[in-house]
């Protein structure tokens, strides 16, 4: 059997900023690099967790071309969808939310069997 590629693509943490995270007050940097060690967490649980899973991660940003991303990522955010995604086997399974670590560790195990 194959085994699954996980992919996570999140979102530019600072994207929707109008301004560069040196002029951000100190809370929302905070709140940014909280999602962001919260995330990298839950990917290296799941790694650890799923020792047979290839997982992938990626950033979405609106200063990246879409020809720099995969054909399914870039197919996907021409369809006008949103970051964060999880992709499992090039397939969307997750859009526009950040899943606990639970609900993730679920629908891999579903998709492995």
């Amino acid at each position: 059997m194959q085994a699954l590629k996980v992919e996570v693509w999140d979102s530019d943490p600072a994207g929707g900023c109008c301004c560069s995270p040196r002029m951000m007050s100190s809370r929302a940097l905070r709140e940014i690099m909280d999602s962001i060690n919260q995330k990298a967490e839950v990917v290296k649980k799941l790694r650890s967790e799923f020792g047979g899973v290839e997982f992938v991660t990626g950033v979405v940003s609106p200063m990246r071309p879409l020809s720099t991303y995969p054909p399914h990522v870039a197919e996907i955010l021409t369809m006008g969808g949103k970051a964060p995604f999880i992709f499992i086997d090039e397939k969307i399974v997750v859009e526009n939310r950040f899943p606990e670590f639970a609900e993730i560790c679920q629908i891999i195990n579903d998709k492995n069997r």
